[in-house]
């Protein structure tokens, strides 16, 4: 889960003031078995990414492509970060 600091319109992405967090878009690959046993319970996944398993590491394959993710949401959702 990827979280952001308060005044962002974001926030998986979460932001927090203190409290739990306020929204939490969930974003796990889809071949991530290890994220699937690890969500929370009621949770939907919003942003699925194709053919991604449980790591960012560029180098290997099926990464889950962090900045891409980051620019697509910023797009999609028109969120700060």
């Amino acid at each position: 889960m990827i979280r952001c600091p308060q005044g962002a319109a974001s926030g998986p992405l979460a932001c927090e003031d203190g409290e739990r967090y306020k929204k939490i878009i969930d974003v796990m690959g889809t071949i991530d078995g290890f994220g699937a046993l690890n969500s929370t319970p009621g949770i939907s996944i919003e942003k699925p990414c194709p053919f991604c398993w449980h790591h960012t590491n560029t180098d290997l394959p099926f990464h889950l492509p962090v900045t891409k993710v980051f620019s697509e949401l910023r797009v999609e959702r028109t969120i700060a970060i």
